[in-house]
């Protein structure tokens, strides 16, 4: 059967996806509480780890959908509650709701890049230099 859940499995992603931690919903799905944390690790972290992760998804979204939370009103609550922190010239909320906006979009997504430009290559300023050898004076020594 691995390619369906038990009905503990399934109590468990129930429970984790309403918000209790693994050890927690291993408990609440029936599992002894003295392996409870082993066996929460065990299922997200197992054979079926896909499966219930998948149920956990699904529940997680039934639950947003049943709520009215989708990710259009969360923006939409977000563009509303910012025009209102500028109104109040709250600017510390400003700055916060649009670090979560722009985060949202992908504007902080991208790498930075730092170009630096050198003036002088290292032969150029070996060639100037008045040392000619830059071999170590003392030889390595070989740490075991």
């Amino acid at each position: 059967m691995k390619d369906q859940l038990t009905q503990r499995e399934l109590k468990f992603s129930i429970a984790y996806a309403s918000g209790l931690n693994a050890k927690e919903s291993a408990i609440t799905a029936g599992y002894k509480a003295s392996n409870a944390s082993q066996q929460g690790h065990k299922l997200l972290n197992g054979s079926k780890q896909s499966l219930i992760q998948k149920e956990i998804d699904k529940r997680i979204e039934d639950l947003q959908i049943s709520l009215g939370i989708t990710k259009q009103s969360v923006l939409s609550d977000l563009v509303r509650l910012y025009n209102q922190a500028l109104e109040a010239e709250s600017h510390g909320v400003c700055k916060d709701i649009l670090k979560l906006l722009g985060s949202e979009i992908g504007l902080f997504n991208e790498a930075k890049q730092v170009k630096v430009a050198h003036s002088h290559s290292f032969e150029q300023l070996l060639s100037q230099s008045t040392t000619k050898d830059i071999t170590p004076v003392m030889t390595a020594v070989a740490m075991d």
